[in-house]
């Protein structure tokens, strides 16, 4: 009964049970891994329940079924009464039908046999009867060659009839290929044949006479140039299977000689390996101008099919001696020489491959097993290496000095930058580029440039971090400090680097570093996109290598990372300049001091230290704006003034609220002091000295704002400086009054 039955027949038990009735009818159902399985999700009382529930269905289910069939269950023993005895009658007329069944197969294997004995000694009489006609036919041929060449078989040792030179027609000769092929074929077909050895050496001798005239007659057509008696003896080597031997009698003869005059190490040495290259394929057209001219498809008249001695006996003897007289041309230690040998190489390789005639030709050659040894001779990963090593290590020590200045010639600033873009046109120049190589310089082009990348952000974290140093310092520092302890101020305590900031950290780069630096880097982002379509794209579309669009993906990808870089310099150099104005810009602090209890003179003209403030921001866009780009000089510039006054703002307002609580801390004191002494004494007429702070800090300001103007930017588009003019407006009185 099938699974699919079965399952038919069991019932379905309540949904609530933590098994399927599915998993008793499998074929390897186990008890333990039935109840190891379920006890993980339900408790042992559980599916002992279960299975209580289901077991009660079966039951009455097998009950319901016997109920239902009851009739064939009782008739079941009542039919089959009788059956033993009908099979005893069956089995004595099935042991008669055995009987006869053997005896037929028995007779039937006996004629099988016998046919089949029979019909082997009829084949073996025919493949006797055919041995003997080829054997008849082998005899005929060779009498017929032997007289066709006059040659005799009497006497212990074939002798030829004539002595001397034999003077044999070309038809005679071409007529006795055909006949000897015929006889070569039909030896092949008869072994073990005694006579057949006689018959074999007589054929071998005829053989060895007639090759020894057709390598005669060959050489002998070549040097005179008769195109057509070449044409009929190629026919005949051709005929009798002997294309092979014909090529290497060939190179062995003809090429042989000419390349190891040609190929030596004297003419690598004196005349240089292009001349010797030269000399190498002049070959071709002087000596095999002629048998080209018979073999090869396309020419003119007929020609003679199978044969390529260009690719089959020039090419590897020019490889042989290329291995064996000057193998020191595939040595990589020289990387100079090593890519002119190779370059000059390989120019000898397209130019024999336009040689080859056609396209077929050409794959013939990349086929053969000398083309495969002379390419895996040139160790290209060597060589890249030696060039990887000497191109990088130009980078890598240019980093140990990065700052040094270039050339005056040079469109770059710095060592660095300068050293990364030789590096970079040194990957693509003429002297060190291979085209095999494309893929590694194309990468080793982007490590460079992904080189000079890091370490620039390297270095612009560096000072990062030592500028968020100088940050939080700041941040302790801009404070307004009593006038009984402005000690520290009148000693040079800075207000954004701490104590002692007259000269800046020397841990920290020079600003006209850092502008050399974005100068150089813009540079770098303009110059990649050139030199990608003026020198590397041509590159790669000469071999056919044109899948475009991701190497400009690549390439902008690079130029996008460098972009990151001027911003981020860009904070540094802003910070800097600020912190330079901010050394003067601290004396607002001093205002105070310099007025209170002092009996000065009402302020009629703006603070020394308001007039030197932005003095740092105007010496940098006088030394940098013809190394930078105006946008950036403008850019920057507008950053420095944002942050400059906004600290401004904040000092001011340190000030004014360091002044007021002061101011309110005297009236007290003073109130207490006259309601001790029981009178009230009247205020002193005249300017107060919170005036003349209030009018020294509006002068200050309007100052500040006119040098923002002389900068060539609009004050009104200043952070925060609307808000300072504000701020000194709402606090004095009106000139007008301290006259």
């Amino acid at each position: 009964m099938s699974l699919k039955n079965i399952q038919d027949i069991l019932p379905h038990g309540s949904s609530s049970l933590c098994f399927s009735k599915e998993e008793f009818i499998k074929e390897n159902f186990s008890v333990d891994q039935f109840v190891s399985e379920h006890r993980k999700h339900v408790s042992l009382e559980t599916l002992r329940d279960d299975l209580g529930i289901y077991l009660r269905v079966l039951r009455s289910a097998m009950i319901e079924l016997i109920n239902k069939d009851y009739a064939d269950f009782v008739n079941l023993s009542t039919n089959l009464v009788g059956l033993d005895k009908s099979i005893q009658n069956l089995t004595v007329p099935l042991g008669q039908f055995r009987e006869e069944v053997l005896t037929i197969k028995h007779a039937v294997d006996e004629a099988l046999s016998a046919t089949t004995s029979e019909l082997k000694k009829i084949e073996s009489i025919r493949k006797k009867k055919m041995m003997l006609q080829r054997v008849a036919a082998i005899l005929h041929g060779l009498q017929k060659l032997e007289e066709l060449l006059e040659i005799s078989s009497c006497g212990p040792e074939l002798q030829v009839k004539e002595k001397g030179k034999r003077e044999w027609s070309g038809k005679v000769v071409e007529c006795a290929a055909v006949e000897l092929n015929q006889i070569l074929f039909y030896l092949s077909k008869c072994n073990k044949i005694p006579v057949i050895e006689d018959i074999r050496h007589r054929v071998n001798h005829i053989a060895t006479v007639l090759m020894e005239h057709l390598d005669h007659k060959f050489l002998d057509d070549l040097h005179k140039s008769n195109t057509e008696s070449l044409q009929r003896v190629l026919r005949i080597y051709a005929t009798i299977g002997r294309i092979s031997e014909t090529e290497l009698l060939f190179q062995r003869n003809v090429v042989k000689p000419y390349m190891q005059e040609v190929i030596t190490e004297k003419q690598v040495e004196v005349h240089g390996i292009t001349k010797m290259y030269e000399k190498v394929l002049e070959f071709v057209p002087s000596k095999c101008k002629d048998i080209l001219e018979v073999t090869r498809e396309g020419r003119s008249g007929e020609v003679v099919k199978g044969y390529d001695f260009l690719v089959n006996a020039v090419w590897p003897e020019i490889i042989t001696c290329l291995e064996t007289r000057v193998h020191f041309i595939f040595q990589a230690g020289d990387p100079n020489k090593f890519h002119e040998r190779y370059s000059g190489s390989m120019t000898l390789l397209e130019k024999f491959e336009q040689m080859c005639g056609s396209q077929a030709g050409i794959e013939r050659l990349h086929q053969h097993k000398s083309y495969h040894t002379f390419i895996e001779k040139w160790n290209l990963p060597v060589y890249f290496q030696v060039r990887f090593q000497e191109i990088a290590k130009v980078l890598e020590t240019a980093i140990l000095t990065p700052f040094k200045k270039t050339e005056a010639k040079s469109v770059f600033n710095l060592y660095i930058t300068c050293q990364l873009w030789n590096a970079v046109q040194r990957c693509w120049a003429n002297n060190v580029y291979l085209a095999v190589l494309c893929h590694r310089f194309w990468k080793l082009t982007l490590q460079l440039i992904s080189r000079y990348n890091i370490w620039a952000y390297q270095l612009i974290h560096k000072e990062h971090s030592i500028a968020t140093e100088e940050l939080k310092l700041s941040d302790e520092n801009l404070k307004i400090v009593p006038s009984s302890s402005t000690g520290e101020a009148r000693n040079g305590r800075n207000l954004m680097n701490g104590p002692n900031f007259s000269s800046t950290d020397s841990r920290r780069l020079e600003v006209s570093k850092l502008v050399l630096l974005v100068s150089d880097i813009v540079h770098v982002q303009n110059e990649v996109p050139l030199l990608f379509d003026n020198v590397i794209l041509p590159h790669f579309q000469h071999h056919k290598l044109l899948n475009v669009t991701k190497l400009q993906e690549t390439i902008k990808e690079t130029i996008d990372q460098l972009k990151e870089l001027p911003p981020k310099i860009g904070e540094l150099v802003v910070n800097d300049i600020v912190s330079q104005c901010l050394q003067h810009l601290r004396m607002v602090s001093e205002i105070p001091r310099l007025y209170r209890k002092t009996n000065r003179d009402v302020p009629t003209k703006p603070s020394t230290y308001i007039q030197v403030v932005l003095k740092p921001l105007e010496t940098f866009q006088n030394d940098h704006k013809d190394i930078l780009a105006s946008s950036w000089l403008t850019e920057w510039t507008k950053a420095i003034l944002d942050k400059l006054t906004t600290k401004y703002f904040r000092l001011t307002s340190d000030v004014l609220d360091t002044l007021r609580k002061m101011d309110k801390s005297l009236k007290q004191l003073k109130r207490i002091r006259d309601k001790g002494a029981g009178e009230s004494r009247n205020n002193s007429s005249g300017v107060s000295d919170e005036d003349k702070i209030h009018l020294q800090l509006w002068l200050d300001v309007e100052n500040y704002g006119q040098q923002i103007e002389i900068l060539g930017v609009k004050k009104s588009t200043v952070q925060e400086f609307e808000s300072l003019v504000e701020l000194v407006k709402s606090t004095r009185s009106s000139p007008t009054t301290y006259s």
